[in-house]
């Protein structure tokens, strides 16, 4: 019984790994050194909206992340709250190289900042970036059900 327990909480582990600490990672080190460089080249000319998001994201899910680990080493068993870490750790390694910039989290960016993107920027990209950025606009507009 003390295994099943114990195998549980590396599920847990693995579970809050992947739904938590790699959508931090994800905010931390794609969502706003992307906004960022959009905002430099003015294609987003209102990056606080995307901020407050980010910064909601990261407080929402450090809380839980914390309150499930204080609980996790006050409750469980030795054994259970090291598979516990082990599991996000896992996570951790695995999700690394998922969350820079990527085509996945490119595309994901867009459809949920699509109406943010200020299409007048295009100007001031060269013909390649700006062909790249009306494509993954057009698949988001696709994916949202509003068309270009």
């Amino acid at each position: 019984m003390t295994f099943i327990i114990a195998g549980l909480f590396w599920i847990l582990g693995v579970f809050i790994g992947s739904m938590g600490l790699i959508q931090m990672m994800m905010i931390l080190f794609f969502s706003i050194p992307f906004t960022r460089q959009l905002h430099r080249l003015g294609l987003i000319t209102n990056t606080g909206i995307i901020y407050k998001m980010n910064m909601t994201a990261l407080a929402i899910w450090t809380l839980i992340i914390g309150g499930v680990s204080t609980l996790a080493y006050l409750y469980a068993s030795h054994l259970s709250f090291k598979l516990y870490l082990i599991g996000i750790g896992v996570t951790f390694l695995m999700g690394m190289g998922k969350t820079g910039t990527n085509d996945n989290n490119v595309q994901d960016y867009f459809i949920v900042h699509h109406r943010l993107i200020n299409l007048g920027g295009l100007i001031n990209v060269d013909a390649k970036f700006g062909t790249m950025i009306l494509n993954y606009l057009d698949k988001a507009y696709k994916e949202s059900g509003i068309g270009i």
